[in-house]
């Protein structure tokens, strides 16, 4: 009996295998499409060059896009991007646990440049405020636990 369930599990081993995705490959940045940020909602979607679709996400803020996850590739396979099924200027290479910042242009490269230009400061900073916030919460934790280990260490 132990005999045929160590042959149904070395047998299965290889399913459960090939179940188990890879790691995958992070984008993030700004959506520019015809000159104007793209509106929130807006869909992105990645794939290889042979179509493979192999991750996809929304516009969540105005012109920002973040949490594109994408699996299936192999390292330095280049992945190519669409904004509303518009293919982008931009592709990346697939870098499995790495984040990258691709920021995609969809229609005159000008019209966004002169965007750009403008608001120089769009898409650069959209989390600095909780990175702040994280740090000082650090701060505090590390401090506090200084103070009660020589309060403790005088006890």
């Amino acid at each position: 009996m132990i005999k045929i369930i160590l042959l149904v599990a070395i047998l299965t081993l290889p399913l459960a295998i090939a179940a188990f995705p890879g790691i995958s490959s992070e984008y993030h940045g700004i959506v520019i499409t015809e000159g104007s940020y793209a509106a929130p909602g807006t869909l992105i979607l990645a794939s290889f060059i042979d179509g493979r679709l192999c991750g996809e996400t929304k516009v969540r803020l105005s012109g920002e896009y973040s949490s594109l996850s994408c699996t299936g590739g192999r390292p330095g396979e280049q992945v190519f991007f669409r904004v509303n099924y518009d293919k982008a200027l931009e592709s990346a290479a697939f870098i499995p646990g790495n984040a990258t910042r691709v920021d995609l242009f969809v229609g005159e490269l000008s019209k966004a440049n002169k965007l750009l230009e403008e608001t120089p400061w769009h898409g650069k900073c959209s989390s600095c405020i909780i990175g702040f916030a994280l740090i000082g919460i650090g701060l505090i934790l590390v401090a506090n636990g200084i103070y009660f280990a020589f309060k403790w260490k005088k006890n």
